[in-house]
């Protein structure tokens, strides 16, 4: 029968005995009892008809039970939990601003560290040296001795000075004196009474020399070297294209007067000029008109 219905004997048992809780669903139920009412030759509409009528029945018992249950087991009971007091106090809005004021306070207290920091840093360095001289604004040089006229200064580009090549000190002798070069040319350098330096400078070098009793520097472009005399900048000494001479002692720093001075030419005297003569004045011709 199995076979031929394609009804599994479990299945078939469950049919015959009423066991509707035991089909699969009741859609697949309903389809093998009318296979199993066309193999015996029964009635499958009435067959059918009869498990509708069981499938209902079976489903006012489920509800009943349900509702017996429902009844049997009465209203829960609800159960009130005890807020705690702090709950009271401690709410989302305070935790909120309680962050924001805690962050503010850790970014005014690291700000704080960063000025103090700073402020000690500043404090604790040491004077500046003769790089940091030589790197300001060249302002108006007054000199130890002698006299120096007094030079307007006119704005030329300064080239970029090697910072490494500036030494800390320069010799051991009484006399010292830093040349910038700013601008390319010519500079000769004495260091008593012996050239120690004669040619065209290059831009951004430094250029150091010691003397015991005298140095004298002569350029031809005052405003192409930064003197620094005896730790003092003297800036730049003099304009584009200026003849520029110094001598540097113990004392101070000296300007030498010209050895030779210009000769005076005669001033041309003028010639006298012609006076203008008269221009003769046109005479009247008369003619005759009697016949």
């Amino acid at each position: 029968m199995e076979r031929q219905t394609r009804i599994r004997e479990y299945y078939i048992y469950a049919l015959e005995h009423g066991m509707l809780q035991e089909l699969p669903s009741t859609v697949q139920g309903r389809g093998m009892l009318v296979n199993y009412a066309e193999f015996m030759n029964l009635d499958s509409d009435a067959l059918q008809l009869r498990f509708a009528e069981a499938l209902q029945q079976r489903r006012l018992e489920l509800v009943a039970a349900e509702n017996t249950n429902t009844i049997l087991a009465g209203p829960e009971s609800k159960v009130i939990k005890k807020i705690p007091a702090w709950r009271k106090f401690i709410t989302p809005d305070v935790v909120l601003s309680g962050g924001l004021f805690t962050l503010l306070f850790i970014i005014i207290i690291w700000g704080a560290m960063q000025v103090i920091n700073t402020s000690r840093i500043q404090a604790t360095q040491p004077p500046g040296s003769i790089s940091e001289i030589l790197m300001q604004t060249p302002g108006s040089a007054t000199p130890q001795g002698g006299t120096l006229p007094l030079v307007t200064t006119t704005p030329v580009p300064s080239a970029m000075v090697n910072t490494q090549a500036v030494p800390t000190s320069v010799g051991s002798g009484p006399i010292q004196v830093v040349v910038v070069a700013r601008q390319r040319a010519y500079l000769r350098m004495t260091v008593d009474n012996e050239v120690a330096f004669e040619g065209r400078i290059v831009p951004g070098n430094v250029y150091e020399f010691s003397g015991n009793k005298s140095l004298q520097l002569l350029t031809g472009d005052a405003s192409a070297i930064q003197v620094v005399y005896n730790q003092e900048n003297l800036g730049v000494l003099g304009g584009a294209g200026q003849v520029l001479s110094l001598n540097f002692t113990i004392n101070g720093m000296i300007t030498p007067t010209p050895q030779f001075t210009a000769t005076p030419t005669k001033t041309p005297v003028p010639t006298n000029t012609s006076l203008p003569t008269s221009t003769p004045l046109p005479t009247t011709v008369t003619t005759d008109k009697s016949p």
